[in-house]
Order: C-alpha cells, then structure tokens, then sequence
C-alpha cells in the first residue's frame, strides 16, 4: 500500500496525530532504518567488529549477515564504513521504516501527549 499513497493522515483516539507523506512522517518518528549487510564467510566477524566500533550498534550476527539500525542522519558515514570493509562484504540493504511502524510509533507518542 505505501507506494500507492501520496499523503496520509495518522489518527488515535480520535485525534489527528500527524499528516504527510510516509517519507515525511517516517522522518518525524525519528526511526532509524534496518540495515542488513552480507559478509564473505570467514570475514563477518571482522566487519561485525568495524562496523560496531564505528558506533553503529548493535550488530547481530545472522549466519554471515550482520543486522543493525541505522539513524537517517549516520547514513553517509556508514556508507564509508562499509566502503572501508573493500571485498570482506558482498552487498548490503537499507530498509525504511514501513507504514506501520510509522503509526506505532506516531500513536504511542501520541497517546503519551
């Protein structure tokens, strides 16, 4: 459904939390994004360790991907980290987060006003 909606309103309890675009209100929710990164086999313990000693953390090894989150603001510098790790990594993924998530967090900021 995201790709189909151009604005939205957000609503709890009967009061209008939020409108905007889902990119608009993801950013006011101040949710970072899921970030999964695929390792060669025997180096996702080293980019395990760069990557969280450059701060981004926790990462969760998974076989040989790493999870963690990342803030809309610390994109860039992760990119550089992850441009550091040269061949150790095969690709990566940056995932937004989803409309759902967005209303959670509007509606449970909301019910605490």
């Amino acid at each position: 459904i995201e790709p189909r909606v151009g604005a939205l309103a957000i609503m709890a309890n009967g009061r209008l939390l939020a409108t905007g675009t889902v990119a608009d209100l993801g950013q006011r929710a101040h949710l970072p994004a899921c970030v999964r990164v695929r390792a060669r086999g025997g180096a996702v313990v080293h980019a395990g360790t760069v990557i969280a000693s450059a701060g981004f953390a926790p990462v969760l090894p998974e076989g040989e991907q790493l999870s963690f989150h990342v803030d809309a603001d610390r994109r860039m510098e992760l990119l550089a980290v992850l441009s550091s790790l040269g061949d150790a990594i095969t690709g990566f993924e940056i995932s937004e987060p989803t409309l759902e998530d967005v209303f959670l967090q509007l509606s449970r900021s909301g019910a605490d006003a």
